[in-house]
């Protein structure tokens, strides 16, 4: 997920590392002459900053809403159905992430059990250091199918 999101750019969201902008500061003025009175200025100027704060919401919620449909696109309808009520992203993926994280001790302690048991006797340096990455990529993904998976090419 996170490859994908980021190559659209939205893993961020997901992360709640972008929030909608309240305001913005203005980085480019609008024109008006130089001797004009501030209540001419002032006009313009709000009138500029409101411009630009609904541009950059507008971007921001649009954003989101593809970062949404993304994440509610990638799964199974029942697990979607599971998200309902949840407005943004980042909560989606941390209601996710709590609920379907996999934490088991038990799998942990095998895998390092077979990471202690490892030895090289008679397999060539290349199939021993294969059978230790498998247990190594385990530890880092530890609870997860692909360990089983790496295990079971030992």
């Amino acid at each position: 997920m996170e490859v994908h999101m980021g190559g659209h750019q939205l893993w961020c969201y997901l992360m709640d590392e972008r929030s909608c902008p309240p305001t913005l500061r203005l980085s480019t003025l609008p024109a008006y002459a130089p001797d004009a009175i501030d209540a001419v200025k002032k006009p313009l100027l709000e009138a500029f900053e409101a411009e630009m704060v609904m541009y950059i919401q507008v971007i921001w919620l649009h954003e989101e809403a593809c970062a949404k449909a993304i994440l509610l696109a990638s799964m199974e309808v029942d697990i979607s159905l599971s998200l309902r009520g949840l407005s943004m992203s980042h909560l989606m993926w941390a209601h996710l992430h709590r609920d379907y994280e996999i934490h088991n001790e038990a799998l942990n302690l095998g895998v390092v059990e077979e990471a202690q048991s490892l030895r090289q006797h008679e397999y060539t340096v290349e199939e021993f250091h294969r059978q230790l990455f498998a247990v190594w990529h385990c530890l880092d993904n530890i609870g997860g199918v692909l360990c089983r998976r790496h295990l079971q090419m030992l």
